[in-house]
């Protein structure tokens, strides 16, 4: 027997997109600009890596995410690009109380989420491979060869769902924020 999806009359935004898209900046962009605004939630990640300054994240040990998730403290996990990632179970207070709350993740978690939480938005944010190759570099964390592997990464096609919405971050930032914040304040009215 199927699980069936619970924590309406919130919802779960999953913001997705391959490596170097913007995802993080978006989501940082969009934070400050509804930060008045009590309905949307941003919760920060839980990565196996150190923290730095291109992502607001909580930094753990691959021993210490280990037991949030035998805790049971996440509430959706998954690895990638050798790093584990993982949401903090709170987030389900959040949508159960009705909030709309906006998270960066795998796409291979879209199916996933689907049967854990009744209400699910897809936002797929979008950029051509030299602009995401240029953006990765930026960031200093990898060589050149290790930014090769993290934009080979392909996605199974059965793990991939169609978006909700898509938002093509190849241009000037202040453009795909202004659409990513438009189609999550069109969310509050759903």
């Amino acid at each position: 027997m199927q699980r069936q999806p619970t924590l309406a009359p919130g919802r779960l935004v999953l913001v997705v997109g391959g490596s170097g898209v913007g995802k993080d900046t978006m989501l940082s962009r969009a934070r400050a600009v509804l930060s008045g605004d009590a309905r949307f939630v941003f919760p920060r990640r839980v990565i196996t890596r150190s923290g730095d300054t291109t992502e607001e994240h909580q930094a753990v040990s691959e021993a210490e995410f280990d037991a949030l998730r035998e805790t049971g403290a996440l509430s959706l996990s998954w690895v990638a690009h050798g790093l584990r990632y993982g949401l903090p179970r709170s987030l389900e207070a959040e949508i159960a109380v009705g909030r709309i709350v906006v998270c960066n993740v795998s796409r291979t978690m879209i199916v996933a989420a689907r049967e854990k939480f009744a209400r699910i938005t897809v936002i797929e944010i979008t950029a051509p491979l030299r602009v995401r190759s240029e953006r990765i570099l930026q960031r200093g964390r990898e060589k050149a060869e290790d930014v090769a592997q993290r934009l080979a990464r392909t996605v199974e096609d059965s793990c991939i769902e169609p978006s909700d919405f898509t938002i093509d971050n190849s241009g000037a930032i202040d453009n795909a924020v202004a659409a990513f914040v438009a189609a999550l304040r069109r969310l509050k009215e759903q």
